[in-house]
């Protein structure tokens, strides 16, 4: 997952929770907390990514 779709995807998750936010605040105040979210996180060396779906469990 890009860095871009990951602030995107924290930015949205922000901004639609009101008892987050102060009043009248924007998508695009929200992206620059996700922004500072993600650089935290980056120097906290935590990856996001989607990777291929986990393989189904069988029992021989």
């Amino acid at each position: 997952m890009s860095r871009d779709v990951l602030i995107e995807i924290i930015a949205y998750a922000l901004w639609k929770h009101l008892d987050l936010r102060p009043r009248r605040r924007s998508l695009d105040d929200a992206r620059l907390w996700a922004r500072q979210v993600v650089d935290h996180m980056e120097l906290s060396r935590v990856e996001a990514f989607q990777g291929p779906p986990a393989r189904p469990h069988s029992i021989p």
